[in-house]
Parts: structure tokens; C-alpha cells; sequence
């Protein structure tokens, strides 16, 4: 073996697939891999990297508070005197939070993994006689980072300043419509065929590391369309939406909750979802935040909010095929989960604006226009770029039971099954989306 590498998915996340990857990568690469699996506390995985004498160390996190948890592992490895290179990866992480955050905190050298194809490449060459150079280089260039980063946050204005910059909009010019019904409904049994035409294929491909139009591409794709038609056949997906009155404040959006609605327990209730702003001006002099999207207090204007998940059954199939040993295959299905969610998110968005909603009756777009975001109104999910922070969850979730159609929470708020979307409907036609 070229080495003992042990791999874990942080406390409070349960996303395995890029870990799962990278699992069987390093195998196919000579290395003997340790997984520990998914919610691993900081103290497990100390135990085991020294019960293991492991040589690697893998860290894996998806969600925004698993940084603050794999900066709680790297401390408790420096402390329990464990020097062994530590490789940083998930969606959420990044060579700058990596070399912020995290390098400080551990002395055996951290190192941000982009793909999975990295790790073996990067292992090989620390356990042989490039070990020091690529050390000395990876902390030269964290150095770097850190000293930009400090450069470029001398022009980060205070939060309180930057609602100076919001987008203003003349509410009482809008047309404000109201939806078909109020509260929170249940669509049970989507069929996996009526999403199908909303797969993002590039992004499927992507996951893999292949491109979309090469050789391998292509392969993946027929492989995968011919296992969607077994899915179709066993399994389905399941929604809620809730359309709620609500207003916009300069930090939050402020639902209002009907009395009666199946989410309260009666009377009239307020849920506020704080919404972070922009810290630098965008392009247009603004700094944005999604409550700058929804009217004032007084304008009548409502917001949904949606949550997206599979079929016990699906879950079960997926189960039994890791329980099984079948890499590949459970690999491929739990990766078409994941991108069947997002395209039933893209369909569901449809029928809300046309159905459910309403306020684009008259719209009539194709997938690859609705890819490009051309639509009315936006759909910003928990965990993406305009709503980052994976604990504004609880309050979404709360609205809608999730629990009711399957979907648990971790105390760090993500959810299982994993495969599962959860987030806003807001349908001024100034929304747009953004990153913070």
C-alpha cells in the first residue's frame, strides 16, 4: 500500500458522495482507506488516526458550519500531537478558508483538495522526496492568501453601513400578486419521468470529472439514463410548499402566519429569517440581501418556501447498495438523487410562478432557458450563495414539517436524506441572484 489514509465526513454533516469518490479513487491508487463515515465528532477521528498510525488524514463537509468543525478537528489533532497531513474538501470549503482558518490551527501541514483526482497525486508526492518542497510551497502560497485577504478587508464595510447601499424599490409601483391559497401543501408521488427533461447533465458529468461532450461523458450518461428508467419505475420524489404573507425589513424577511395554517399551532405567529447582506458594493453600487426583494410591512407581498426530497423507497435502494459493497453503482444512483432533486426543484419553481403561485401565468419556458435563470422571481435554496449559512434552515423547516415528508435535520442543519433541497420562493421581478 502507498499508504494508510482515513477519511470522514465532519460532525453535523451527512453528505458522503465526493468522500465516497475520493475513497474509491485512493483505492484504485494503492492506498488503504479508512472510512469512518458520516457525523464523525472531532474526538473519533483523533482516536482513529492514532489507533491507525494513519499517514493521511481527509476531511470532508459540505455545509457551512462543517468549517467550523473541521477547524475543531485540526485542533484536536494538534493537540493530541498528530503531524500527519491533513487534505481539506467539500463544496463549502475553499483554498482561502483553508489557508485562513484552518492552516493556523495544525502544524503536519493542511492542504485544500479541489477534486478527487487530487488526493492520490498529492499523497504520493508527500511521501516521497518532493515531501518538504511541497510543504515549504503549500505553506508559501497559504502565506500568500492570507496576506491578500488582509489587503483586500480593509475595504469590507461594516453590515449596518452597507444597508446604506441596498437596492431601494418603489413598492407602491409594483404589481404585487397574491398566490392561489395560503399555507403549506404536500405534492406527493412526483413522477421521476415528469423532472427527467430538468436534469442539468453538465453538472451530473461535472460531479464525475468528466466533460459532458467527451467520450466518458457520454458513457456516464447512457449508463445513467438507463438506470433512471429502473428509479422511475420503483421510486418517486415528494415536496412541500408553503405561500406565506410576509414583509421585507433591512436584515430579514418576516413571515406572517395565518391562523389555522397547518404549520402553527393557531393565532397569528411571525418566523423572522435573518438574511445576510453583501459586504462589498456590487457592480451596480449595491449590496444586496434578500429581504431587499420583498416589500415593506403594509404591501400585501407573500414568499414560499419549499422543501424537495426523495422516496423512502429510493432511500432504502440507496441504503442497501452501500451495505452491499456496490461502489459504483451506488455511487451513480445516490449521484442521480442528487441531481433529480435539483431538477424537480427547477420544475416545482415552474408551477409555483405558473400554478401555485401565479404571478407568471403566462410564461413558457424551455429547461435550458429556465438553467439560464430566465424567469421571474428566484428560488434561493439553503446552503447556496445568496442564503449560505446552513442553519437558517431551522426556521424554513419549521414552516413547512419537513419531517412529514421524510427529511431530518442534523444539529448542524443538514438534512437527510441527503439528496434533499430546501428553500425560498420570491417573486419580484427586481430578485435576482447573488453571491455573499
Amino acid at each position: 500500500a502507498n499508504g494508510r489514509y482515513l477519511l470522514a465526513t465532519v460532525k453535523g454533516d451527512v453528505h458522503d458522495i465526493g468522500k465516497n469518490i475520493a475513497g474509491v479513487v485512493l483505492s484504485c491508487n494503492g492506498f488503504q482507506v479508512i472510512d469512518l463515515g458520516v457525523m464523525v465528532p472531532s474526538q473519533d477521528i483523533v482516536k482513529a488516526a492514532l489507533e491507525n498510525q494513519v499517514d493521511f488524514i481527509g476531511l470532508s463537509g459540505l455545509i457551512t458550519p462543517s468549517l467550523d468543525e473541521m477547524c475543531n478537528t485540526a485542533k484536536a489533532l494538534q493537540e493530541a500531537g498528530v503531524r500527519v497531513p491533513l487534505f481539506i474538501s467539500g463544496a463549502t470549503t475553499s483554498a482561502l478558508h483553508t489557508a485562513l482558518k484552518i492552516a493556523p490551527l495544525y502544524d503536519g501541514g493542511v492542504f485544500y483538495v479541489k477534486d478527487a483526482s487530487q488526493n492520490p497525486v498529492l499523497a504520493m508526492q508527500l511521501s516521497s522526496s518532493e515531501r518538504d518542497r511541497v510543504l515549504s510551497c503549500n505553506r508559501f502560497e497559504q502565506e500568500r492568501l492570507r496576506r491578500e485577504y488582509a489587503e483586500r478587508a480593509k475595504g469590507v464595510i461594516a453590515e449596518q453601513s452597507m444597508t446604506l447601499h441596498r437596492k431601494a424599490i418603489d413598492w407602491a409601483a409594483e404589481t404585487i400578486v397574491a398566490p392561489t391559497f395560503e399555507g403549506v401543501k404536500t405534492i406527493e408521488d412526483i413522477d421521476i419521468t415528469t423532472v427527467v427533461p430538468y436534469i442539468n447533465w453538465i453538472q451530473f458529468c461535472n460531479l464525475w470529472g468528466v466533460r459532458h461532450d467527451s467520450e466518458q461523458g457520454e458513457q456516464i450518461r447512457r449508463e445513467a439514463e438507463d438506470r433512471l428508467a429502473r428509479i422511475a419505475a420503483d421510486h418517486h420524489l415528494v415536496a412541500r410548499v408553503g405561500l406565506f404573507k410576509a414583509y421585507g425589513t433591512d436584515s430579514a424577511i418576516v413571515v406572517e402566519h395565518s391562523a389555522g395554517c397547518d404549520c402553527c399551532g393557531g393565532g397569528h405567529q411571525q418566523t423572522t429569517i435573518v438574511t445576510p447582506r453583501q459586504s462589498h458594493l456590487n457592480s451596480e453600487g449595491y449590496a444586496l440581501s434578500l429581504c431587499d426583494f420583498v416589500a415593506s410591512q403594509g404591501f400585501n407581498d407573500h414568499v414560499g418556501v419549499f422543501a424537495i426530497t426523495l422516496s423512502h423507497s429510493f432511500v432504502e435502494e440507496l441504503e442497501q447498495l452501500k451495505q452491499a459493497g456496490e461502489q459504483y453503482e451506488s455511487l451513480l444512483v445516490q449521484s442521480l438523487g442528487d441531481r433529480l432533486v435539483e431538477a424537480a426543484s427547477e420544475w416545482l419553481h415552474s408551477e409555483v410562478r405558473t400554478h401555485l403561485w401565479g404571478y407568471a401565468a403566462d410564461e413558457q419556458l424551455t429547461p435550458k432557458e429556465m438553467f439560464a435563470a430566465a424567469y421571474q422571481g428566484i428560488r434561493p435554496a439553503v446552503g447556496y450563495p445568496s442564503l449560505p449559512d446552513q442553519r437558517t434552515i431551522f426556521p424554513l423547516a419549521k414552516l413547512l414539517d419537513v419531517e412529514s415528508i421524510g427529511i431530518t435535520l442534523t444539529e448542524n442543519g443538514a438534512m437527510y436524506p441527503q439528496s434533499s433541497l430546501c428553500g425560498l420562493y420570491i417573486a419580484s421581478a427586481h430578485a435576482r441572484y447573488f453571491v455573499l
